[in-house]
Order: structure tokens, then sequence, then C-alpha cells
């Protein structure tokens, strides 16, 4: 029983484990507290400013020191994605859950983006397909943070109900074979001892000396 507390408090750790790190933005280095790949947002970054890309996509000012968007209404388009800025967003059946990334000062370069009245854009939108996630600037597929937690508490659970109710019907098993295998009582047989023989002796001399008073007597009788 001890084995199997061990066991269930080694899977509660584990899950916290979990839980944290997605909570945080995952495992390892390739991952921000936003979550989604670093190298992905790296490569979106250079892809945008790109001397092609960036001279469709922005007008330089050099007063603000600025990219400043030429067409916000325009599709960002990179991979599998199509990216639009704050407040421009187009849904599409493909993919109609929406997605907004934070644009944060760890961006760098998507700080210094302005649309021409000045403002700058706080987020960047794009569409995730059905039983999707927002990830960072991509859609993972798989179970949402929430759905995950619950699904390994869920089977955590049930192992441990399957492996207390094994114990509890092992034991129940060896309790009753041990009441069944109990050594059963013979019962007592009274052995039927023969007589004694001074007494057997007794009653055959008396039957004798009974048959001699008869004989007698018949004697007797018949003399007269």
């Amino acid at each position: 029983m001890s084995r199997l507390i061990w066991s269930f408090l080694l899977i509660c750790s584990l899950l916290s484990k979990c839980l944290d790190a997605r909570a945080f933005g995952g495992f390892g280095d390739n991952r921000n507290f936003r979550g989604g790949g670093r190298r992905y947002i790296a490569s979106f970054r250079q892809n945008l400013f790109h001397i092609r890309s960036t001279a469709k996509l922005f007008s330089y000012s050099p007063i603000t020191r600025t990219h400043v968007i030429i067409s916000p209404a325009s599709p960002i388009i990179y991979g599998d994605y199509h990216y639009y800025w704050e407040g421009h967003h187009v849904y599409t059946t493909q993919k109609p859950d929406k997605c907004d990334y934070q644009i944060i000062d760890k961006d760098k370069e998507l700080r210094n983006i302005t649309f021409a009245n000045g403002t700058r854009p706080a987020i960047i939108t794009f569409g995730c397909a059905e039983y999707t996630y927002c990830c960072g600037l991509e859609c993972c597929t798989g179970l949402s943070q929430l759905e995950e937690g619950l699904f390994l508490i869920g089977v955590s659970l049930a192992v441990l109900f399957l492996a207390v109710i094994t114990v509890l019907l092992d034991k129940c098993k060896k309790r009753t074979t041990k009441r069944f295998n109990l050594p059963r009582s013979t019962p007592e047989v009274q052995e039927l001892t023969p007589s004694a023989p001074n007494a057997t002796n007794k009653v055959t001399t008396l039957f004798k000396k009974v048959v001699s008073i008869f004989s007698s007597r018949v004697n007797y009788f018949t003399r007269i």
C-alpha cells in the first residue's frame, strides 16, 4: 500500500511540474513565457524586416525613426499563416479562432512599427483551426493547458482508484480462502466396546441355573 501512495505522489509531482512549465512557456530554451517557439518568432521578425519585405510593408520615417505600415489591412503571409495588424483581423472558415500576439519590449523591431497616425500596434492577430490553440505566433495541436491538466489528473485518480480496488479485492480473496480452508473437525465416533467378560459369564451362569431349576421342576411333576 505504501508503494501505491508513493507512486501516486510521484504522478502528482510530475503533473505539477508539467503544468508549471506550460504556464511559463514550456520546456527548455525554445519557448518564451507567452508560449510558442522562440526560433519561429525570431524567424518571423527576420522575414518581416528582410529587405524585400520591408520595402513592401513599411515606409521609413526619419523623423520618428520608425517603420510606418503602408497598408494595415493587408495580411503578412508567412509560413501557413496570415498575420494582421491590430484592428484589421479577417476571419476565415478554415481558421475561425482568433489569436492575439502581444507585442512587448522584448520584441525589439516590432516596437519600432507604427501606423500612419503615429500609434503603435499592440498586438498581431492570426487565425487557428479548430482543435488547436494559440501558441505564440503559431497554432499548437493537442489539448489546452486546462484540459490537459484535468485529463492528467483524471488519469492519475483512475489509476489510484483501480490500484486501491485491486488491493482490496486481493485482501478479500485471501480472507475468503483462509476461511474456507480451515481444517474440518471430524465428528466424534463413539465406538461400541464389547461388554466385559465377567458380565457375560454371569449372565450365562444365571441362565444355566434357571434352565436347571426349570428342568428339575418338570421332572418332579412328571414323576408324580
